[in-house]
């Protein structure tokens, strides 16, 4: 099962809200893996960079988040 807040994290990210990040990973963080929660993670990364938004992108980092991972098109954002 996929974390299904993705759609909801990647669109925080872009509007860089890290705070609303927070608590979204905080309120859900127990009903999911950690895999799972990283994979999220890792899409809303894109994100996040595309957009310019570098403290959500060092909280991804922080928080483990693999960041030598490449697009469907082999590009490292």
């Amino acid at each position: 099962m996929d974390f299904p807040y993705i759609k909801q994290l990647c669109e925080l990210s872009k509007k860089g809200d890290l705070e609303s990040i927070r608590r979204l990973l905080d309120k859900h963080r127990k009903d999911f893996d950690e895999g799972q929660i990283k994979e999220a993670m890792e899409r809303a990364l894109f994100v996040a960079s595309e957009f310019g938004h570098l403290e959500i992108v060092q909280f991804f980092v922080n928080y483990g988040v693999n960041v030598t991972i490449r697009d469907g098109d082999g590009v490292n954002n």
